[in-house]
């Protein structure tokens, strides 16, 4: 087999050959493309439309004593708490509410943590009890 030399390796200026810049500027330099290959054309960037939020609960809408909530429940002063995650064991149950890690007889945005099951959270603020859910 023959050994390529500089001058036969496409793409490859030859020494002496190199593109030469232009003053205070660089030289640009681009392989040939294969026999029968076009260019790529550019694609436009794909656009992802935000996703929409869950819908909130209205402001005048209070909390309801006994009634379960999905994953969040807002007051009517505008305070919310979000149920993250709940890890469940008999002697420490955790639930992540805010992104903060509670245990029950903790406070968490005006809310005491009454008890933490495996299905729902109980949590209870100026005598309304509420329970909220991951499902």
């Amino acid at each position: 087999m023959p050994l390529r030399t500089e001058e036969s390796v496409p793409g490859v200026a030859a020494p002496g050959n190199e593109p030469k810049a232009e003053e205070g500027g660089t030289a640009a330099v681009s392989a040939p493309l294969p026999a029968g290959r076009e260019p790529a054309a550019l694609t436009p960037p794909v656009v992802v439309p935000p996703t929409e939020p869950p819908a909130r609960q209205s402001s005048d809408e209070r909390l309801q004593s006994g009634k379960t909530y999905l994953r969040r429940a807002s007051a009517a002063d505008g305070s919310e708490v979000r149920l993250g995650g709940i890890a469940y064991s008999d002697t420490h149950p955790i639930a992540v509410i805010n992104g903060a890690v509670v245990s029950p007889g903790d406070m968490i945005a005006g809310f005491t943590v009454v008890a933490i099951e495996p299905e729902h959270v109980e949590l209870e603020a100026d005598g309304v009890r509420i329970f909220l859910t991951l499902h």
